[in-house]
């Protein structure tokens, strides 16, 4: 990251709405699939809402701008309020990647077109907005479908898992686990999570936009 203040400032204002966007999305989405499930936790604590100030970890914030891995406050969720817990679970996990894919999808095509950079002065920076929109919006979605917790995907593995010994274990594991495969296996030159989100990321983006980005992140 440049070490330039007016830089900096510059990159920080950029990416900051695209990111406040998708990640109030995501939130939303678990909160309003809870909600439709039969679980109003979320809703009491005013969290099936699009506003970022609802949803956003000041911590987390901060860490996914200086080292690019954060997070949001988690959506409170009471599965007892479920009639199948396990499997309603699973669709509130689903639902905040399936938000985020679903919104990269409707602004693929002022992605595409780059109508958008045509506008007069500096509302075409709203070109690069939703193209980072776009971008960031699948990272979020990929990244959040790998199967350890605390991350969606976790629970979409649970329903398959049997062995209440076996995911008590993955439970308490997962976040250390995670952050090895995030911090120190790149470090050794196996970057697992990596290729997790490029290779689909690759995949959408030529099928969203007839060209692979995945360079990109």
């Amino acid at each position: 990251m440049t070490t330039d203040p007016v830089a900096l400032l510059y990159t920080l204002v950029l990416w900051a709405p695209p990111i406040l966007l998708a990640l109030s999305l995501h939130e939303f989405a678990h909160a309003w699939m809870a909600h439709r499930l039969g679980d109003p936790t979320a809703k009491m604590r005013g969290r099936l809402t699009l506003d970022p100030m609802k949803h956003i970890d000041p911590i987390g914030l901060v860490l996914l701008f200086l080292v690019h891995f954060g997070w949001a406050r988690p959506v409170p969720v009471d599965p007892r309020n479920f009639r199948k817990p396990r499997r309603d679970m699973a669709l509130v996990a689903l639902a905040g990647p399936v938000a985020n894919l679903a919104s990269a999808v409707l602004v693929t095509p002022l992605v595409r077109t780059g109508w958008l950079g045509n506008l007069p002065g500096p509302l075409a920076q709203l070109d690069t907005l939703v193209t980072l929109f776009f971008l960031i919006s699948i990272v979020l979605a990929v990244f959040n479908l790998f199967p350890l917790p605390p991350l969606d995907g976790w629970n979409l593995l649970r329903l398959w898992i049997r062995d209440p010994r076996l995911e008590h274990q993955l439970l308490q594991a997962g976040p250390l686990l995670l952050l090895i495969l995030i911090f120190l296996l790149p470090a050794l030159g196996l970057d697992v999570i990596g290729l997790w989100i490029r290779v689909p990321f690759g995949i959408l983006s030529r099928i969203l936009l007839g060209t692979d980005l995945s360079q990109l992140i």
